[in-house]
């Protein structure tokens, strides 16, 4: 069986994302980490029977997190 194969669809989703995408080489890590735990956050949502608030309150903290690893990405490719 192939990787491609084993992926959920959820890993397929995230994988393919950003495809069609010309993506600079100083975005393909934090993308690579963006789409790593972002696959793994579904996958513990999925698991952990959380309430709606729980999920939002958590997809925040996420978003945040990611945003600060953005805004240092970018600053760094303009400079």
């Amino acid at each position: 069986m192939t990787k491609a194969n084993m992926e959920s669809p959820t890993e397929s989703i995230a994988q393919n994302a950003f495809s069609d995408l010309d993506v600079p080489p100083q975005l393909e890590d934090s993308l690579r980490r963006h789409r790593a735990n972002l696959i793994q956050f579904i996958r513990n949502l999925q698991t952990a029977g959380i309430n709606d608030m729980q999920i939002e309150e958590s997809v925040s903290l996420m978003i945040a997190s990611y945003r600060e690893e953005l805004v240092r990405t970018i600053k760094s490719m303009v400079r």
